[in-house]
């Protein structure tokens, strides 16, 4: 690699830095969230504090503890808080970045690295994700690592990725049967290097089975499901999810147009083929208009699937045209996708999907990994079609992108992780934290799932001290799931309650049970907190 190469790599890396810190520096404070504070800021706790014993994988949800040790290690050296948590992320997040764009420079050109890694940043999905405390993004930069250090043929380096891809998350192992069918289908003389982290996946295995007696931590088991009409159904979701939401249907469309070679079409010219298509054409929108009528038959699998159908219903002249579209192109896109240049790229995304289509229900961040390989497809067909126009093209998106990044919604926390509206959630939070700390520091509260844990756990970022909290966790571990947890409605001074949170029937018998005085209430966007006074 020439000098010139070098130096132009270590300022596109220096730029993605500066993006990095100039776009997310406000929300590397913001408190953990969600499943970052159900199980992981509570193991890296553990850590920090010395309780390192076999007990830290069931506090960890069964995941494999690289992150929490990694950033346990961290608050040895700089102390603990939010701001180096998250830090650590947005470390990670770069990594995702920079290797995108290398992938696409090595397979592509430079120019599709850069619109690659600059899309995927500010994609709603991933740039929500981008500084919080989740397992999903050091995975997704692992995984990326790994697959270029395969590309570049380069097997001890993606040796110690992989192994630590795998150690993030056990998704990690897909990246290593990914390039591993590849290097199958090329013959590779290393074959049995790149088969190497597969020990580490499977001692993984064997301590689950001494442990638990099963292969896999037995509450990660019990969302994995063989249920074909489910099953189907989740694909649907994924698919949408990956391809279509957050405006990527724009992307998507311009991916399948780019294979279209206009001065190749005749269809104009031949009446039987015109009239083919627009059967086909009619067909489609007649049957994707009408497709609610299946929402009875699969109610009892997804309560919410009339959102999903009534989507189809309202993009179904763009579907329809997709479909022609896919009809006329298909033996190009699968040439292109079967390239065995491509080949770790492709492998590796279709088994992510296959996998996730058996994991119900599917939350989106399950989806990073990926991403990055879709947009360096989409950023592919933006450099074809687009040519002299695509880094315009690039702004363009990026623009509308940001149409996303906030809303009015009000559905149950996890959900809001997907764009940023999970930070209006948070100061809400913050707020009925505040306030009951400063107003009520010795009243017992009545509260559910996030808010006990910011009232119990000061290093959760919420309060100074811990407050005396009644609760019920929905998401037990394996230590606290057989337990007997009981309320007694007569302890209860304060009941703490938000549309967001994640209840029980418990905790919901106990409210039933109080006479309630609202006190405060604090909303932003749809978001909202309640705090409720017991009058005994």
């Amino acid at each position: 690699m020439a000098i010139s190469e070098r130096k132009y790599d270590l300022v596109f890396l220096l730029f993605l830095l500066f993006l990095l810190i100039l776009f997310k520096y406000p929300s590397l404070n913001l408190p953990y969230y969600w499943d970052g504070l159900n199980y992981i800021a509570p193991t890296i706790d553990k850590i920090y504090h010395g309780e390192i014993n076999w007990d830290l994988l069931d506090s960890n949800r069964g995941h494999p503890l690289f992150l929490p040790f990694f950033i346990a290690f961290l608050f040895k050296i700089f102390g603990s808080s939010q701001l180096i948590a998250n830090s650590a992320i947005l470390f990670f997040s770069l990594l995702v970045l920079y290797f995108t764009y290398l992938i696409g420079k090595e397979l592509f050109s430079r120019s599709v690295g850069i619109i690659a890694s600059l899309l995927l940043m500010f994609t709603p999905i991933f740039f929500s994700y981008s500084a919080m405390l989740f397992l999903d993004v050091p995975l997704t930069a692992l995984m990326m690592m790994s697959i270029y250090f395969s590309i570049k043929s380069k097997p001890i380096q993606y040796v110690i990725f992989s192994s630590l891809a795998i150690l993030a998350k056990e998704l990690g192992v897909l990246v290593v049967f990914g390039v591993l069918s590849s290097k199958l289908i090329k013959r590779d003389k290393n074959l049995i290097i790149y088969c190497s982290p597969l020990l580490i996946f499977f001692l993984s295995l064997l301590m689950n089975k001494l442990l638990y007696n099963q292969l896999f931590y037995p509450l990660n088991a019990s969302v994995i499901h063989i249920i074909p009409a489910r099953n189907l159904l989740n694909l649907l979701i994924i698919l949408k999810t990956m391809f279509f939401d957050q405006y990527r249907w724009l992307l998507t469309s311009i991916f399948l147009i780019s294979f279209i070679d206009i001065k190749k079409i005749k269809v104009i010219k031949n009446l039987r083929k015109l009239i083919f298509y627009s059967a086909i054409f009619l067909i489609a929108l007649i049957s994707l208009y009408n497709i609610d009528f299946f929402t009875k038959f699969f109610l009892n699998y997804y309560p919410n699937i009339n959102i999903y159908f009534d989507t189809i219903k309202l993009f179904s002249p763009l579907f329809s045209f997709l479909f022609i579209v896919i009809i006329l192109i298909y033996k190009k896109v699968i040439k292109f996708i079967t390239d065995l240049k491509y080949s770790e790229l492709a492998i590796t995304l279709l088994m992510i999907i296959s996998l996730l289509t058996f994991i119900i229900p599917v939350a989106a961040r399950y989806l990073l990994p990926s991403l990055p390989i879709i947009f360096l497809l989409y950023s592919f067909s933006i450099n074809k079609l687009f040519k002299n126009h695509k880094y315009l093209v690039l702004v363009i998106v990026i623009v509308i992108f940001s149409l996303n990044y906030f809303g009015n919604r009000s559905t149950e926390g996890f959900t809001l992780e997907s764009n940023m509206e999970h930070i209006d959630l948070i100061k809400t939070h913050q707020l009925a934290s505040s306030y009951i700390e400063n107003n009520f520091p010795d009243s017992v509260v009545l509260a559910a799932f996030p808010q006990s844990f910011e009232l119990k756990y000061p290093y959760a970022g919420y309060v100074k001290k811990p407050l005396s909290v009644a609760t019920i966790n929905p998401l037990p571990n394996l230590a606290d799931r057989d337990k007997n947890f009981s309320i007694n409605p007569g302890d209860i001074d304060i009941y703490y309650y938000s549309p967001q949170e994640h209840s029980s029937k418990q905790i919901l018998d106990v409210k039933e049970q109080l006479n309630l005085t609202l006190i405060k209430r604090f909303e932003i966007n749809n978001k909202s907190t309640e705090i409720y006074l017991v009058n005994k």
